[in-house]
């Protein structure tokens, strides 16, 4: 598709300019922080307290000891059951792709197994899909055989203060632990700069990361930074700040052998939002839908992104007030009608209220257009 030059793009001379201020991808000074001096800054927080008198009472005047936490062994994977009863699916996609594909022995957890006494045998209730893994890698070469998989044992009639579980139960419970409450699942913003880091400050060579670098870079070429979208919560949102990490990514096709031509519409929505928008506080993410979602389209239906549509959007977005004010004015209209919400009525929104106010540029054909008429 013909686009117009972005780096043409100048910024609203009417504009004023953006705080200089974003969240840096590395620390300064020493970049390790110990672990109980680093616990003990949250020792005082009303919810670590209030949890410590529950568990208190609770353990009633016992401690946990050494023997209650299981030990490690390096086991043979053959002496390793999964408890179906327990365990989900395996996930074949996951396993080939986020496994094996990247596998590197040094980051690999050890399995979570209760030590069946009367079988002499371990069942697994967390490392399913590694421990699978780990037996196809071995079953086609790609690791020797006498090589042995690590576990963290806990024998089925270990008992320890405050429960009355054993055996398989310990395991059904610390398998909705691990994968429903009690692992907490980083803000998307972490993930992308490690793999930004990776790069950058280890030197990495696999594809996502380098990807995820070149995203950085056009970040910084327009005047923005990522952050955790706890940092946007209420007024704190700064000029340029991106929280919508995942509307991000996806645009600019990370992950996908269409990277090098999608991160070009990336490139164009933050230009021209760097443009007109530039002191807006934070980089909506009801907006990066929107005109992400125009620039593939015009890009696959090859119609030209010119001066006359920058210019011509920009006075059109004025009339709701800014980018996030289209965004909320979008959701009102959706709720009243539909109840609920769906980013998929963004951009019908954008263009059927273009047209209704006179614009005359060539917009993209939306497969959903006439299923938001109504609105």
């Amino acid at each position: 598709m013909a686009r117009a030059n972005v780096s043409n793009l100048v910024i609203n001379p009417f504009a004023p300019p953006p705080k200089a201020v974003q969240t840096p991808l590395v620390s300064t000074g020493n970049i390790y922080d110990p672990l109980v001096s680093r616990a003990m800054t949250v020792a005082n927080n009303s919810e670590i307290q209030e949890a410590i008198e529950i568990l208190r009472q609770r353990l009633q005047g016992e401690q946990y000891t050494q023997e209650h936490f299981g030990r490690l062994e390096l086991q043979p994977a053959n002496l390793v059951d999964i408890n179906i009863d327990i365990q989900r699916l395996l996930e074949v996609p996951h396993i080939a792709s986020n496994i094996i594909v990247l596998f590197d022995p040094r980051i690999m957890q050890p399995l979570n197994v209760i030590f069946i006494k009367e079988t002499g045998r371990y069942s697994a209730w967390e490392g399913q899909q590694s421990g699978t893994a780990f037996a196809l890698m071995m079953h086609f070469g790609l690791i020797t055989p006498e090589t042995l998989i690590q576990c963290k044992v806990v024998d089925d009639d270990l008992v320890v203060p405050g429960s009355d579980l054993t055996r398989e139960a310990v395991g059904n419970l610390g398998f909705r632990c691990v994968n429903y409450k009690g692992r907490k699942e980083p803000d998307l913003y972490y993930i992308f700069r490690s793999m930004v880091n990776g790069v950058r400050l280890y030197n990495s060579t696999l594809t996502e990361d380098k990807q995820a670098n070149e995203i950085q870079n056009i970040l910084q070429a327009h005047n923005m930074f990522a952050a955790p979208g706890l940092e946007a919560r209420g007024t704190k949102a700064k000029p340029g700040m991106v929280t919508h990490i995942s509307a991000m990514l996806k645009l600019a096709g990370h992950g996908t052998d269409k990277f090098d031509v999608c991160k070009a519409d990336l490139d164009w929505v933050l230009a021209w939002h760097n443009r007109f928008y530039a002191s807006e506080k934070g980089v909506n993410g009801g907006y990066l839908i929107t005109f992400g979602r125009f620039a593939t389209l015009c890009r696959e239906q090859e119609i030209e992104i010119t001066k006359e549509h920058e210019l011509e959007f920009y006075q059109h977005m004025k009339r709701y007030g800014s980018p996030k004010a289209f965004h909320d004015d979008c959701k009102q209209r959706y709720k009243k009608e539909y109840g609920g919400w769906a980013d998929a009525c963004l951009l019908p929104i954008w263009q059927k209220d273009y047209m209704k106010r006179g614009g005359t540029l060539p917009l993209p054909t939306i497969e959903n257009y006439n299923e938001y008429k109504s609105l």
